[in-house]
């Protein structure tokens, strides 16, 4: 496994001269520069194709980028093997998805045992890994009985938010990315999830880099940066 460096001021995200290129459709997108500092609350708004989702897809090692540096917790992982990158992102990133991708047939505590599955220091720190999921869960407010040991598809959209979340929180990894996680709830319940979100990232000491369209969200996070203040698209030759 790739440790992250522990250096006073190494942020947790920095991305500098990064390229990627869509062969089939020859867009590029570049980032001259961008940085989260560990514990920062940062949110990326932008439209819908603007790249977003993309950026996230470097930042987590899904994709890695033509040139550049990526170094998340100092690590440069555009320089890891595919391999390694997965090892990397398992261990140090949790990751909330737009649409959550929960297993639909596996309950909610399945489905939180899952970010543990790869990341054997993860599963470490959690300790006795059932109690920190039941502990994990009733910190962001998921009522505890047979509702955790149903299946992920019988839960309210609101519900299955709340697992995806403790999924990507178990274990304390120190960067938390999300992707339009609150795009299909209202203003009260979009206010609420951030609250427990919030709560649970000061309790870890976690990073949390958010992408959104929605400008409503923007007085809950320490810093708001726009797509395109840092990311250019272009027409390949």
């Amino acid at each position: 496994m790739i440790a992250p460096r522990d250096e006073k001021g190494t942020p947790a995200i920095k991305l500098s001269g990064v390229a990627f290129e869509w062969t089939e459709t020859r867009f590029r997108i570049a980032i001259d520069a961008f940085r989260v500092e560990r514990g920062e609350r940062v949110l990326l708004l932008g439209p819908s194709g603007g790249g977003k989702s993309t950026l996230l897809g470097l930042i987590c090692g899904i994709s890695a980028p033509a040139q550049g540096q990526i170094e998340i917790l100092g690590t440069n992982i555009a320089s890891l093997s595919s391999a390694r990158r997965d090892r990397f992102r398992a261990e140090h990133i949790g990751v909330i998805f737009q649409m959550f991708n929960l297993l639909p047939y596996a309950s909610a505590l399945e489905n939180v045992r899952l970010g543990l599955a790869f990341a054997p220091e993860r599963a470490r720190r959690s300790a006795t890994s059932e109690t920190a999921i039941e502990d994990l869960l009733t910190s962001l407010a998921l009522p505890e009985g047979d509702l955790r040991r149903q299946p992920a598809s019988r839960l309210s959209t609101g519900q299955q938010q709340r697992v995806a979340a403790a999924r990507a929180l178990i274990g304390g990894p120190e960067l938390i990315v999300a992707d339009e996680p609150t795009s299909a709830l209202d203003g009260a319940s979009q206010e609420r999830f951030l609250e427990l979100l919030f709560a649970q990232l000061d309790r870890q000491g976690a990073s949390l880099l958010m992408v959104s369209h929605d400008d409503r969200l923007s007085p809950s996070f320490d810093r708001v940066i726009r797509t395109e203040e840092i990311l250019t698209r272009e027409a390949g030759s």
